[in-house]
């Protein structure tokens, strides 16, 4: 497979102006930046009376980012959606991009900033070889690192309206692409006993941490191998001083699942511990504080799998089908009908670490690849 030299270039030096922005979830000035970034992009190298974007401007509060939504194309309703987001994890821009032997490092740069050049090239490629604008919609979301949760009702009804996801988060290193994705639900659970001077009231007193701990005996053992269900208390908090029996702990309990079935398991029990107390007089209350559904495959995205495997074959360059526990703004496409196709974007790993790194090669190839999927997909029908 032969990669054209201007291809190599200018997508290195788009990588490389986006990983230079740091564009941490709550710097709305970081994100909007990268937003821009990708707006000119769009505006430079496509037709002006083909490309329609729309910003969703975020709240002053909440300190995002604005969305941006480009209809591409004629105006009739597409079927075709393509999604990156444009925030990262990196509160701290560690540094700047670099490059050494086969791989390009930096903040971001594998979820997902490789992953929107991937998305942007492949486009731009499309255009290139057919002369026609793509007939489809690219949302492009600030939050996604922290739920997508700023534009979740608009973002809504623009997926219900589709029928074909392409997600470009990062690709694996022996290029896998994503099918399914576990969904997600978190809890806090707050347990409260009486304060009192530990010299004196030992036994007499209801201790939260005491009554706490018996709970969280019982909910270590709610995982299921056999189900793929996990569920992990992630943080804990309680009490004030040594010398004072603890009027009240909480914690934070993260459940990972494939089916709902499954789910609704994990709620029943949880709320019957929460029910029941070991330490008289201690009271407890369970909260749920975050919900993101299953990405399940469905029976026309299985169907798209195949077309997309056949492609990348004919290109010498086979893709793995890979099921992830994290989740992603697929999951939501998914809720909404559609059949999704996730980590399309560039190959790498130590995503969310300071050592996050794209091979150079595969950021490449996948741009092809991602011409000739938006190529199959454009006009699709099921």
């Amino acid at each position: 497979m032969k990669i054209k030299k201007e291809i190599k270039h200018a997508s290195t030096s788009l990588l490389k102006e986006l990983v230079n922005v740091s564009s941490y979830t709550f710097d709305s000035v970081g994100v909007n930046k990268c937003g821009a970034i990708v707006k000119d992009f769009l505006i430079n190298n496509f037709p002006e009376n083909k490309v329609h974007i729309k910003i969703l401007k975020s709240s002053n509060k909440s300190n995002k980012g604005n969305s941006m939504i480009c209809n591409m194309g004629s105006t009739r309703k597409p079927n075709l959606l393509l999604s990156g987001h444009l925030d990262t994890v990196h509160k701290n821009h560690y540094s700047n991009f670099s490059e050494k032997d086969v791989k390009f490092y930096g903040p971001g740069i594998n979820d997902m900033k490789g992953g929107i050049v991937v998305l942007l090239f492949g486009l731009l490629e499309y255009y290139k070889k057919t002369k026609t604008v793509p007939h489809c919609t690219l949302v492009f979301t600030p939050d996604e690192e922290d739920g997508s949760k700023e534009f979740s009702s608009e973002l809504g009804k623009i997926y219900k309206n589709h029928k074909i996801g392409l997600v470009f988060e990062g690709g694996g290193l022996n290029n896998e692409i994503c099918y399914q994705r576990k969904g997600v639900c978190q809890f806090r659970l707050t347990v409260k006993g009486k304060a009192g001077h530990a010299g004196y009231f030992v036994n007499k007193y209801p201790n939260a941490i005491e009554e706490m701990a018996y709970k969280i005996l019982e909910i270590r053992i709610l995982s299921s191998l056999y189900k793929d269900t996990s569920v992990n208390i992630g943080k804990i908090d309680g009490g004030l001083r040594p010398n004072i029996i603890a009027d009240k702990c909480t914690i934070e309990i993260d459940c990972r699942f494939t089916y709902l079935k499954e789910l609704n398991r994990i709620r029943s029990l949880l709320k019957h511990i929460t029910s029941k107390s070991r330490i008289k007089g201690s009271k407890a209350n369970l909260e749920e504080t975050a919900y993101l559904p299953p990405m399940v495959p469905a029976k026309n995205g299985l169907i798209l799998l195949k077309e997309i495997k056949k492609l990348a074959n004919d290109m010498e360059f086979p893709i793995i089908l890979e099921k992830r526990g994290g989740g992603s703004d697929g999951n939501f496409m998914a809720d909404r009908g559609m059949a999704v196709i996730d980590g399309l974007g560039a190959c790498g790993a130590e995503a969310h670490t300071r050592n996050e790194y794209i091979i150079k090669d595969f950021l490449w190839k996948r741009i092809l690849l991602c011409q000739k999927i938006i190529e199959m997909a454009v006009n699709y029908n099921f």
